[in-house]
């Protein structure tokens, strides 16, 4: 009888401590999404969302990267013709900023674009880089879309535009609160 104990308290045991490693792994490899997931919104008692976090990204440029023309390889026509495309900017004033900050490896161009546009223009980099792989050199094989990424950024709405809005507070660009319970609970809510 004690061996049948000793058995069913090992087994149930390793159980929990299988749980715990499940559960720290899912912290480890998951925890800050989960987290700002539930940071992301305030809401009232009975589940009607005050404010939301919306993530935003910011358009980022490297034109160093992009003039750069080492192993024969050219960039700035293709990623242009690309920022055009998925865009809509002026094709002129792109180049122009490229050549004025041209040493620069840090320029943010737009600011919250929606995240269909960021897939959108990478849909289109990974598709038209795969295109111009294919292509021999003379035919413009040797082009390649580069220099540009997105930085991720959060916005706040409020669905009710006004509504209680000095209640709730409003979050800044650093991520911190001003006013309301928002301010109020900054420490709790930024971890």
């Amino acid at each position: 009888m004690q061996e049948k104990l000793a058995i069913t308290v090992l087994v149930i045991m390793l159980a929990l401590f299988a749980l715990v490693l499940v559960l720290y792994n899912l912290v480890k490899s998951k925890g800050e999404s989960y987290n700002q997931i539930v940071l992301s919104h305030i809401i009232d008692r009975n589940g009607t969302y005050l404010a939301i976090s919306e993530k935003v990204y910011n358009l980022v440029v490297d034109p160093k990267q992009i003039l750069d023309t080492e192993e024969n390889y050219q960039y700035l026509d293709a990623t242009l013709d690309a920022l055009v495309e998925c865009f809509g900017y002026k094709r002129d004033e792109l180049q122009a900023m490229i050549e004025e900050k041209k040493d620069s490896q840090y320029v943010i161009y737009a600011k919250q674009l929606p995240a269909e546009d960021k897939e959108k223009f990478e849909t289109y980099e990974k598709d038209k880089n795969k295109e111009y792989r294919a292509l021999p050199t003379e035919e413009g094989g040797n082009q390649r879309i580069t220099g540009v990424w997105f930085e991720e950024e959060y916005k706040r709405t409020y669905p009710y535009n006004e509504l209680a809005c000095n209640v709730v507070g409003f979050a800044l660009k650093d991520g911190n609160a001003s006013g309301g319970v928002e301010q109020y609970y900054n420490d709790i809510l930024n971890g």
